[in-house]
């Protein structure tokens, strides 16, 4: 190898470094629910589902009470959303809630938190 292919050689590499697209890191996870404290205290009930958001895609309904995740029982609707949250996008977990009487376990893929926040649905006048 000459001198001159060996000075080029660092070069080239900053080049290729330089242009490489920059690996992004996935960020927190999105279940895409509104919640609240469930019945009796009793687990979170979901109040909404995010079209098209994780929870919607895994099935989950508007009155279903989240009972577990990730086989523990869940706490305030503000200590799930600091769990889902820690959590990152793409992240598979499990869940389990109750709908009409029946207890059901369900594995959702979170998603990302959109760029442009839901909005509320229209309030009945």
């Amino acid at each position: 190898m000459s001198a001159t292919q060996l000075l080029a050689a660092p070069a080239l590499i900053s080049a290729l470094v330089i242009a490489a697209p920059a690996i992004e890191k996935p960020g927190p996870g999105f279940l895409g629910v509104q919640i609240r404290q469930g019945p009796n205290g009793g687990g979170l009930e979901v109040v909404r589902v995010v079209e098209g958001a994780a929870a919607d895609k895994a099935g989950l309904k508007a009155g279903d009470v989240i009972m577990q995740f990730e086989g523990e029982a869940v706490g305030t609707a503000p200590e799930f959303v600091k769990v889902i949250a820690a959590r990152k996008a793409g992240d598979k977990v499990k869940l389990q809630f109750s709908r009409d009487g029946r207890t059901e376990d369900v594995n959702v893929v979170l998603g990302e938190v959109p760029k442009d926040p839901p909005k509320d649905p229209p309030k009945d006048k």
